[in-house]
């Protein structure tokens, strides 16, 4: 196995899935690494004290690496019929805007994000601790 395939099935090891029934949309979601962790809180820091809305922003639309369900209708509202069924590409500028719309999905991704982070960490620490 070389690099890139461990590289790939760690990266899979850290994802999750996320649904949101009500829109018909699935994520597929990447924790952060500690080090990235880490990073983006600092990145929202101002003062010692953590914007959270500032970290959101930054940090889901880093971890979303793919979804389902949405379209570009879902983006912009006056589409013909036709091209509002596209599906919409999983990129970071439209991540950016598809949730940028839709803050209590963007709540919920976050929080359960913060959730799974915060279950990984303590889990790493009780392995360390056991060993």
């Amino acid at each position: 196995m070389d690099a890139r395939e461990l590289k790939r099935r760690a990266e899979k090891a850290r994802e999750f899935d996320h649904k949101e029934e009500a829109e018909g949309f699935g994520f597929v979601v990447r924790i952060p690494g500690s080090v990235e962790m880490r990073a983006y809180l600092r990145e929202a820091s101002v003062a010692g004290v953590v914007n959270f809305d500032r970290l959101y922003r930054s940090l889901v639309p880093a971890c979303v690496v793919s979804w389902q369900g949405p379209t570009a209708g879902h983006l912009v509202k006056d589409l013909p019929a036709e091209e509002a069924k596209q599906p919409l590409p999983c990129e970071a500028a439209l991540i950016e805007e598809l949730l940028g719309e839709r803050p209590q999905m963007m709540d919920r991704l976050a929080g359960e994000l913060a959730v799974r982070y915060t279950e990984r960490e303590a889990a790493k620490a009780a392995a360390a601790k056991n060993s």
